[in-house]
C-alpha cells in the first residue's frame, strides 16, 4: 500500500475495472490485454513509475478465461444480474482503490461498463484521464451485455463528464462524445497502436500450417469481424484457378458457425487454431502471407468507432494486410497497392477482385511488408502514442499545482 503524503515525481496509477480485462495470460479478451500491457510498458519506457490496479487480475481466474457468450445477446435476467454485479464490484473497488495506491500524480482508466475508479482521485484534484473505446448505450438490444439502457446512458453521461481529459480511439468516437455536448478540448483522439519489440518478426520463428499463400485472420470472432465475406471470396475465387488456404486464431461466439462455413467451402485449406497465449500471437501471424481485418463498416446505424488493434499487429509483423472496412484511420495507415489493399465493403465482388490482385502482387509481398511494419515503427508504436498522450497531461499536472 502507498502512503507518501507526495506523489512520486512522474507517478501514474494505471486503473481498470472491467473484471473480463485482464493482463493474464489466461484472459480470453487478448484485444484489452494487449490494449492494456501496450500502454503501461510505453509508459514505464517514458520514465513513469506505473502503479496497476486492473481488477480483472484480482478476479477468479476463471471470470477471464472464457468469452462472454452467455451474455452476448443472452436472456434478459442474466444481463440484470451481470448490471448488478458490475455495480456491485465498481463500489468495492471504487471504496479501496485510492487507499491501496496512494498518492499519485495522476490517473489513467480504462473505462469499463459501471466502472469509475478515477473518481476518488478526482475529488482530490488529482488528474483523470479516461480511455474510452465504447459508447455502451448504443449497444443494439440483441448485441449487448446490459440490461438497464437507461441506467448505462445515465451512467455514461456521468462518467463522461467527470473526467479530466477523454482519450478516445478514433475520429468517429470523437464526433459521437461531441453530440452529447462533451467539450471539444477535453477530448484527444488516440487510436490504437503496436509493442513493436514484442511484434518483431526478426525476433519470431514463424507458426506455419501450409505451405500454399496463407491468408489469416487474428482476433474474437464476433459478428461483424466479417469473417464470413472472407471464406466466401476464397471459396469463389478457386473458380480461376487461384487456391488460398485459411488459418483463423482465436475464439468468439461466431466461431462454431464460421468453422463449420470454412469446412464445407474450402475443405482441408482452412485451420482453426483456437485462442493461443499472448506470446504465441506474433508467431502465428508471421506463418502468415496476408492478414485479414474486415470489420462490418456500420453497425445498429452507426459507422464503426472501434479503432482495429489487429491491423497494427499484422503490419509490425510485416505482413501484408486486406482490409474491407472504411474506418477513418485506414485510409492514413495503408496506402492501397503498397503496404496493404483496402477494398469497399458495399462491393460485393470488391473482396474477389482484391484476392486476384493480391494474387498477382504475390512476388512484391515480402517488400509490401516491409513497407508496412516501417510505417508502424516510424509512427504507431505505443511509444509514440503515448508521447503524445503525455504532451495533453502535463497541462493539467501544472494546472494541479497551480491550485494546491
Amino acid at each position: 500500500m502507498r502512503t507518501e503524503k507526495e506523489p512520486p515525481i512522474r507517478s501514474v496509477a494505471y486503473l481498470s475495472g472491467a473484471p473480463r480485462v485482464s493482463t493474464r495470460p489466461e484472459a480470453a479478451a487478448t484485444g484489452p490485454r494487449a490494449h492494456v500491457l501496450g500502454v503501461i510498458h510505453a509508459l514505464k519506457r517514458s520514465g513513469w513509475e506505473v502503479i496497476p490496479y486492473i481488477v480483472g487480475d484480482r478476479v477468479p481466474v476463471k471470470w477471464v478465461q472464457k468469452e462472454s457468450r452467455a451474455l452476448f445477446g443472452g436472456r434478459e435476467y442474466r444481463r440484470w444480474f451481470a448490471d448488478g454485479m458490475r455495480i456491485m464490484l465498481g463500489l468495492y473497488h471504487m471504496l479501496k482503490v485510492r487507499g491501496e495506491v496512494g498518492s499519485v500524480s495522476w490517473v489513467y482508466e480504462r473505462m469499463g461498463l459501471f466502472q469509475a475508479l478515477g473518481w476518488p482521485f478526482r475529488r482530490t484534484g488529482i488528474p483523470w484521464v479516461l480511455e474510452v473505446n465504447a459508447r455502451f448505450s448504443l449497444e443494439k438490444r440483441g448485441e449487448k451485455t446490459y440490461g438497464s439502457q437507461k441506467l448505462v446512458e445515465r451512467w455514461e453521461s456521468w462518467v463522461l463528464r467527470q473526467a479530466s481529459l477523454l482519450v478516445v480511439v478514433s475520429d468517429v468516437l470523437r464526433d459521437l462524445l461531441l453530440k452529447m455536448d462533451i467539450p471539444e478540448e477535453k477530448i484527444l483522439v488516440l487510436p490504437n497502436a503496436v509493442d513493436v519489440h514484442l511484434y518483431n518478426p526478426e525476433n519470431v520463428e514463424p507458426k506455419r500450417v501450409f505451405s500454399q499463400p496463407t491468408i489469416g485472420f487474428v482476433g474474437t470472432m464476433y459478428p461483424w469481424q466479417g469473417l464470413d465475406r472472407l471464406i466466401d471470396a476464397i471459396s469463389r475465387i478457386r473458380r480461376k484457378g487461384i487456391h488460398y488456404a485459411l488459418v483463423v486464431v482465436g475464439d468468439g461466439p461466431m466461431r462454431e458457425t464460421w468453422e463449420a462455413l470454412a469446412r464445407d467451402q474450402l475443405g482441408d485449406r482452412v485451420y482453426f487454431a483456437g485462442r493461443v497465449g499472448w506470446e504465441e500471437v506474433p508467431a502465428w501471424i508471421a506463418g502468415m502471407d496476408l492478414t485479414y481485418s474486415g470489420q462490418i463498416p456500420v453497425r445498429n446505424g452507426v459507422q464503426v468507432y472501434q479503432s482495429p488493434l489487429k491491423l497494427y499487429e499484422y503490419m509490425a509483423m510485416g505482413r501484408v494486410p486486406i482490409v474491407s472496412c472504411e474506418v477513418p484511420e485506414v485510409r492514413y495507415l495503408i496506402q492501397d497497392g503498397d503496404n496493404g489493399y483496402i477494398v469497399d465493403p458495399r462491393d460485393s465482388e470488391g473482396l474477389v477482385n482484391v484476392l486476384q490482385r493480391a494474387w498477382e502482387d504475390r512476388e512484391r509481398w515480402r517488400e509490401m511488408g516491409k513497407r508496412a511494419r516501417k510505417k508502424v515503427e516510424e509512427a504507431h508504436s505505443w511509444d509514440v502514442r503515448v508521447q503524445r498522450l503525455i504532451q495533453h497531461v502535463e497541462p493539467l499536472l501544472v494546472a494541479k499545482k497551480k491550485y494546491r
